[in-house]
């Protein structure tokens, strides 16, 4: 808002052929979030650093689990 961008026109047909413009995993929305100098500036860097290492922990503890697919598909067909 205090950018005044402007939206996009409407895409008509398929995305698909388009460039993906968010984050792909969390490790990068992550990333994205903690170098955007806007929301530093409108939460605080303070904020932004407690935000960031939350999530990194969440993230890194969620690495080490091995999840119910795993198993099922990955473990058990080695």
């Amino acid at each position: 808002m205090t950018q005044r961008l402007k939206p996009r026109s409407p895409i008509e047909g398929s995305a698909y052929r388009l460039a993906h413009t968010l984050p792909r995993t969390l490790y990068d929305a992550l990333n994205r979030f903690t170098s955007s100098r806007p929301l530093k500036e409108v939460l605080g860097e303070t904020f932004i650093d407690a935000v960031e290492a939350v999530k990194d922990a969440e993230l890194n503890a969620y690495q080490e689990v091995i999840s119910s697919w795993e198993r099922e598909h990955l473990l058990l067909n080695v």
